[in-house]
């Protein structure tokens, strides 16, 4: 069993439950340690949580079926209600949904203690969200220098290629200095393709510069930086023929003058590479 309820923390063995909330008006991520590794009781024990929460905002909604006692009805109730939730964009006080998870929580593990004792031991152990003033940005710039000294040496990647994803994590950088450590949506990435082509980018650069930030969300995601990475779901922009960079070929003199050559290693390299169409660097890489 899996939900998409419930997430990792770097180096805390748990799962933990998210939803989003409102403090003071504003919308922000929570989160509450399940205390339990094992992903099905997680998945179990979030969606108890979400069905609580989804009871308690139905509770603020008015029906004129609260009456009926048919099951198909209660049924209906129910899916209406959790429609009318998600079209309404209605959400739980952050106080008022870290009270509810206490409750769903220790319901779920028959934790028997006295009320005092209980609400210690779980304002202790429950992990709520880091409000937005609390919540650490991520910088993307560190990420891609880490992102070189690491894959980038496993890869043999190029110093251009080092570079680019260096000057990717800056834009990114820049984009989202707002962001204030939260995820991003298809939203967030998509306005930032749409704001490099404002600045007349050539698409190919455009496509480069996505491509790049697509691996650093990933590996963002594998230091428990991030949990989503939208990138992947952007469309590049497809480059016409005429809107590629021209290749010069060899003229028929430049060829004879390579083939004429009396250094047969040169005319042996260059025979080879246009035979096969490597690149230089890829052949002087060969043993």
């Amino acid at each position: 069993m899996s939900s998409k309820l419930i997430t990792k923390i770097a180096n805390r063995p748990n799962f933990y439950f998210f939803d989003t909330a409102l403090k003071d008006g504003k919308k922000l991520t929570v989160k509450f340690c399940l205390f339990t590794k094992n992903l099905d009781e997680a998945a179990r024990l979030a969606n108890s949580i979400k069905a609580a929460a989804n009871e308690t905002l139905a509770k603020k909604i008015t029906t004129t079926h609260a009456n009926s006692k048919s099951l198909r009805a209660l049924i209906n109730i129910k899916r209406q209600n959790e429609q009318c939730i998600k079209q309404n964009g209605l959400f739980l006080d952050v106080s008022e949904y870290k009270e509810l998870s206490k409750e769903v929580i220790a319901k779920f593990y028959n934790l028997v203690a006295p009320e005092e004792k209980l609400e210690k031991e779980l304002k202790t152990l429950l992990d709520v969200s880091l409000s937005p003033k609390e919540a650490t940005p991520i910088s993307f710039e560190t990420v891609a220098k880490r992102y070189v000294q690491t894959e980038c040496l496993k890869l043999k990647s190029s110093d251009k290629t080092k570079g680019y994803y260096v000057k990717t994590g800056k834009l990114l950088d820049e984009f989202f200095k707002d962001h204030q450590g939260k995820e991003f949506s298809y939203s967030d990435t998509e306005n930032f393709q749409t704001t490099l082509a404002n600045k007349k980018l050539n698409k190919k650069t455009i496509n480069n510069y996505t491509s790049y930030s697509k691996r650093l969300v990933d590996y963002a995601i594998k230091l428990g930086k991030l949990t989503t990475n939208p990138f992947k779901m952007l469309t590049s922009f497809k480059i016409s023929a005429d809107e590629k960079s021209p290749k010069d070929n060899f003229s028929l003199d430049e060829l004879k003058i390579v083939f004429d050559t009396k250094r047969l290693d040169l005319r042996n390299y260059m025979m080879f590479a246009l035979h096969t169409g490597l690149r230089l660097n890829e052949i002087w890489q060969l043993d």
